[in-house]
This record gives C-alpha cells, sequence and structure tokens, in this order.
C-alpha cells in the first residue's frame, strides 16, 4: 500500500522539476492608471492565430511583473501592450501598426512587417528562470 503512494510522490516530484519560469519586467509604460496586457505563446500556431498559451492582464504599476510559473522547456514568445483606452484589444491603424504601446520579451532584428515566432523567441531551460526586461514603444 505504502509502495503506490511513494511511486506518485516520486513522480510528481520529477514532473515539478520539469517546469522553468518566465519572469517579465516592465519598463516604460505610458499611463499608470491603464491595464496592460501579456501573453506567452508557445508554439507558432499559436503566435499567428493570437490565442497564447497563458495570458496576464495587470494593472500597470511602477514595478510592474508578471509571472508565468510551471512551463515546460521550450522556446516561448512574449508579447504586451498597454491598453490605453480600455477596449481589450491592441488598435491599429489603417496600415496595421500598432496605436498602443507594445513590445516583446526578445527584441528582433529590425523586419519589415511583424517578426516571426522564431526572430522573438526565448529558449526556457528546466528549472530555469527567464527574466526579461520589456519596454513598451
Amino acid at each position: 500500500m505504502l509502495r503506490p503512494i511513494i511511486a506518485m510522490l516520486s513522480l510528481a516530484c520529477c514532473v515539478t522539476s520539469q517546469a522553468g519560469e518566465i519572469r517579465v519586467h516592465f519598463t516604460n509604460l505610458s499611463n499608470q492608471s491603464t491595464p496592460v496586457m501579456v501573453a506567452v505563446f508557445a508554439t507558432q500556431d499559436q503566435y499567428q492565430t493570437k490565442h497564447p498559451y497563458r495570458g496576464q492582464k495587470l494593472m500597470a504599476s511602477q514595478n510592474l511583473v508578471a509571472d508565468f510559473p510551471a512551463l515546460p522547456p521550450g522556446d516561448y514568445v512574449v508579447a504586451a501592450y498597454q491598453d490605453d483606452n480600455g477596449n481589450g484589444m491592441l488598435d491599429r491603424n489603417d496600415e496595421d501598426w500598432p496605436m498602443e504601446p507594445y513590445g516583446f520579451g526578445h527584441r528582433p532584428t529590425f523586419t519589415i512587417g511583424a517578426p516571426s515566432f522564431a526572430q522573438l523567441a526565448i529558449h526556457l531551460e528546466n528549472d530555469g528562470t527567464q527574466e526579461l526586461d520589456l519596454a513598451l514603444h
């Protein structure tokens, strides 16, 4: 009776030890009274369809940090924007350029159009923590 319980606890220990964390420190917030939307994408498809693996809506503050714990090892893209008008979406102009402050956890080299998942991806190791400084522009 005790052996199955010990085996389950051993497995639980091993599973949780395979998790990493992404911690995002925000800088350059345009406004301290509007929400910041932050998303973590785990695949190219999630990134392209704008369906994140995880997301958070946070109220802006001077030392704003978003934590994404218990992530499996792999590649991730972190994207965020500040919803200055509170409508719950990133507003764009007629040429499809963002009109609200936005940014990525990994800054790509200059691209024409939206950067790809591969250009923005960061790698998360087992038990690792990726600390990102994300400036919204």
